[in-house]
């Protein structure tokens, strides 16, 4: 890395650690480091175990993915992934060994506490036989199954159903546990989200619980991704789903003993949500509810035996429950310890609830795998990855909220992190980009934006610029079922609101130059672009990728029900008859006419919904440029894929704003200069 400014290849080659995973007896954290060679164009992961008591790490074994580590005692297991094979590995006292090896996709497994027994899923898909009879003699379009990447790639060969499997480890003998039928699931990235995602398994080993992913019925008021539960009784073979369907676990359960597992409730069907806790019992097959009533999804939850407590894991606090005296304790770690995502544990704790390992991040702190006391609240950094990045200047971020109302008095809120110019100047005022969403104010600005893979904002402060990132107010209007305008109102016009008063203080402050504010969104934040550009005349360049919702395609381009549900709960009903004037109003699409914004659009592989807004967008000569990244998943992984793009985003804004034309890709320029001489010629003729 150069100590002068960062550069874009500098937060591609950064070293990213995950999966700390603490063993039992808390003497051993294992952990994976991923790193990208940008000349093979490839991203390996390295397994690294840290010995805490003589306070060594080694490096152990390297595979292009690693995807799940437990520990069974001081014996680490971890399924790898590696040319196109699967494999379930064991590690004792250094020595490395390939338990199961499958050319079929394993997603999750667990181990029995005496390590006799081991159970794993495995994907199984359409023989080769079916596939070739449906391309010769035609396939019939399965509703609700399919989805519209089935007609774009021909993908005859869907993924039939997941089963469970046991091994012995004695008798090296598999066996047929349960399976279940790859329905009411997306099949478009498997390898990063399969059915199964998780199973925790009793102490005594006769009980094997089960989290399941699946679509989400958003005319019942769901969200569009929930969680199903089952458990399976190992002896009879026999599976209980837990969770009707208006019910959702969101989080890993937590057996406490043989016979009683706790899991969380979420309930859909209110106004407000509801989160509960609740302890099943696998003899009486009765559920009690327990005493706290977490006010956030839970991410994790763990059992110290011996004290009889939970320690549960939410969006960013950590409670202990007695479950003797129902006493709840907040022993919740600094707000560094807490990852961002959405159901994903943030750490995993030792037997006795007293050490976590975690990832610590900072606005200041590079990631690194550090073990937490939570008794003595003491820290130990056990990693020592990225060294040279602190050698980089870097801009300051500072956290930053905006408050407005709605037009019924309802206060909004978005909270953010104001990214400053690397060399800032007093008095003097910068472009702005305003990037959106997701965002928890960490090391996000040097590690590309936590999710956001391919947004190098670091690059972007050492260029000149202030860069806003901002979280989108709080909506669940995807799965409000009671009122569609108050789902739009909070899905776009509180954006909106929200998104411009931020600019206006900003401008206010004195150090924005209003001509030169830009807007960018990955996902669903492409939609927020979309709208705010349809909506607003102060973002005077803008740059989205991976998504565009509520235009009328939405309910039809999922090729299922669930993109048409979405849009009644939005819209009031499907973008025909009556409920057409709504989209008419509010979608980006139907608001086309308004849009003046030089626009870098970005997807991976077919995502043809794309061309809904390109196309009317290059027809009636707004500069958009349209960009296709073959083989790329949601969240771009791969290093040029994540140069590339970055570098196009930094090309993009430096031209509009400044007709700045440095990068080694000259024939971008002719192509946008002469998008920028039609636009002129337009406005000139009319």
């Amino acid at each position: 890395m150069t100590n002068s400014r960062i550069q874009i290849k500098d937060i591609v080659m950064l070293e990213k650690p995950s999966i700390p995973t603490i063993s039992p007896d808390g003497t051993h954290i294992a952990y994976v480091v991923e790193r990208s060679d940008i000349e093979a164009n490839s991203v390996t992961n390295s397994l690294y175990i840290y010995d805490a008591l003589n306070k060594q790490t080694e490096s152990l074994l390297t595979a292009d993915r690693i995807f799940k580590i437990n520990w069974n005692k001081n014996i680490c297991y971890l399924l790898t992934q590696s040319n196109h094979q699967y494999h379930l590995i064991k590690i004792e006292d250094k020595i490395i060994t390939t338990i199961i090896a499958s050319e079929q996709q394993l997603g999750s497994f667990v181990v029995s506490d005496d390590g006799v027994n081991i159970y794993y899923s495995r994907l199984h898909k359409t023989s080769a036989e079916i596939v070739k009879k449906n391309k010769e003699e035609g396939y019939v379009y399965r509703w609700n199954e399919d989805n519209s990447e089935t007609i774009i790639f021909s993908k005859y060969e869907h993924h039939e159903y997941e089963e469970i499997i046991g091994y012995h480890t004695e008798t090296n003998q598999h066996h047929s546990l349960a399976s279940f039928p790859w329905k009411n699931w997306i099949e478009w990235q498997p390898d990063l989200e399969p059915l199964i995602k998780s199973m925790k398994l009793s102490s005594n080993a006769s009980h094997l619980a089960v989290v399941m992913n699946r679509l989400g019925s958003p005319e019942l008021g769901e969200a569009g991704f929930l969680f199903d539960l089952h458990v399976i009784n190992i002896k009879l073979k026999t599976s209980e789903k837990l969770l009707g369907n208006n019910l959702t676990a969101k989080m890993t359960p937590c057996w406490v003993n043989d016979n009683e597992l706790v899991f969380q409730e979420a309930n859909y069907n209110q106004q407000e949500k509801e989160y509960n806790l609740w302890m099943w019992n696998a003899l009486t097959k009765q559920s009690q509810q327990l005493k706290f009533t977490p006010e956030r999804m839970i991410k994790s939850i763990n059992y110290n035996h011996d004290k009889n407590n939970l320690y549960i894991e939410s969006a960013d606090r950590l409670h202990q429950l007695s479950l003797v005296t129902q006493n709840i304790t907040d022993c919740t770690p600094p707000a560094e310890y807490f990852n961002s995502a959405w159901v994903e544990p943030s750490f995993t704790m030792d037997l006795s609830c007293q050490l976590l390992a975690t990832i610590i991040e900072n606005r200041s702190q590079p990631p690194e795998v550090a073990l937490y006391d939570v008794y003595n609240q003491n820290i130990t950094i056990i990693s020592n990855l990225n060294k040279n990045i602190n050698d980089i200047p870097l801009g300051k971020i500072e956290p930053i909220t905006f408050d407005t109302e709605s037009p019924d008095h309802n206060k909004v809120s978005a909270r953010g992190y104001l990214l400053h110019p690397t060399n800032e100047m007093e008095g003097k005022r910068y472009p702005l980009i305003v990037a959106t969403y997701g965002f928890r104010g960490k090391t996000c600005a040097v590690n590309a934006e936590e999710w956001h893979s391919t947004f190098p904002a670091q690059v972007f402060s050492a260029e000149g610029y202030y860069v806003l990132l901002l979280n989108r107010p709080t909506s669940d209007a995807q799965s409000n079922i009671t009122d569609s305008k108050k789902a739009r109102e909070d899905e776009g016009y509180n954006m909106l609101r929200i998104f411009e008063l931020a600019v206006m203080l900003l401008i206010e402050r004195g150090c924005i130059d209003e001509d030169k504010v830009g807007v960018y969104g990955w996902s669903h934040g492409a939609f927020i672009v979309q709208f705010l550009m349809a909506h607003s005349t102060k973002f005077k360049v803008a740059c989205l990728g991976e998504g565009g919702d509520y235009n009328p395609a939405m309910a039809w381009t999922t090729g299922n029900k669930l993109g048409i549900e979405i849009c009644n709960n939005l819209f009031g009903g499907p973008p025909w008859g009556h409920c057409l004037n709504n989209y008419v109003e509010f979608s980006p699409y139907f608001q086309v006419q308004n849009i003046k914004t030089p626009l870098l659009m970005e997807f991976a592989g077919g995502a043809v919904f794309a061309l809904e807004m390109f196309v009317p967008l290059r027809h009636q000569n707004t500069p958009t440029e349209l960009v296709f990244y073959e083989g790329e998943p949601h969240i771009f992984v791969k290093p040029k894929p994540r140069l590339a793009s970055m570098q196009r985003k930094l090309d993009w804004f430096n031209f509009w704003f400044f007709d700045k034309k440095d990068s080694d890709n000259p024939e971008q320029y002719v192509r946008w200069s002469d998008m920028r001489d039609q636009a002129l010629l337009k406005r000139g003729n009319q």
